[in-house]
């Protein structure tokens, strides 16, 4: 007898299409609050000391209801740069009335303070420190993140602590996932890990951004642990 299958491609219409049904109500407020911020976060360039992209409007918006749809209490965030995607993620949730999440959040290369906005009180920032030892920090301090945002390689370091922050509960957003870039890399490097423990969601296509206002791309990719995927009777 057949299992009954579903490939990532299926998976991954599933996966957005929920994310974005669920935020619906909250889409445009999240468009505007980071186009409103938009200069301002581009203003913080001027500090950095290693300068390099940032993400869409698209991949923002998407962090923004990825965040309000998961709802975690905690974040690790490898690669702050001018907190663009920091603010995503404390905003979904802010905006259907809920606390922000707390978020830690490292960057190996600048020291950019990102206090533009009060929905950023929770954050906590390592700059000029790597990915080990923020994830240190946060083992010694028994923390244990419910969303790891990855905006840089997963280094052979990080591999005992990421185990042991039981990261294979944890829900898993990519950067850059595209062609041999470091989102499918750190895919890759996490189903070794954690023996295939996750289900991936692709990047959302285009049309599918499209349907949603959103004119350019994103190369946001999921990481869902199965303890995260429930089957449910109705929605």
């Amino acid at each position: 007898m057949n299992d009954f299958q579903i490939g990532r491609l299926s998976f991954t219409d599933l996966f957005w299409r929920a994310v974005f049904s669920n935020g619906t109500v909250i889409l445009d407020q999240a468009k505007a609050s980071i186009l409103s911020k938009h200069l301002h976060i581009e203003g913080l360039r001027k500090s950095a000391e290693y300068n390099t992209g940032s993400i869409s409007l698209a991949a923002s918006v998407s962090l923004a209801l990825l965040s309000n749809y998961f709802r975690p209490k905690l974040i690790a965030e490898v690669g702050t740069f001018i907190g663009r995607s920091t603010y995503s993620l404390a905003l979904g949730p802010s905006l259907s009335g809920q606390e922000s999440p707390i978020i830690h959040t490292c960057d190996f290369s600048n020291d950019i303070r990102i206090n533009f906005d009060t929905i950023l009180e929770r954050v906590a920032q390592y700059p000029k420190q790597r990915s080990t030892e923020m994830f240190q920090a946060l083992l010694d301090k028994k923390l244990f993140p419910d969303v790891f945002l990855l905006d840089g390689r997963i280094q052979e370091a990080d591999i005992p602590l990421l185990v042991n922050l039981q990261a294979e509960n944890a829900v898993f957003i990519l950067d850059d996932f595209e062609g041999t870039e470091k989102g499918v890399a750190n895919a890759f490097a996490l189903t070794n890990i954690f023996k295939k423990n996750f289900m991936l969601a692709y990047p959302p296509s285009n049309s599918f951004l499209c349907a949603y206002g959103l004119t350019d791309a994103s190369t946001t990719a999921v990481l869902v642990p199965f303890t995260r995927i429930k089957f449910v009777n109705q929605g």
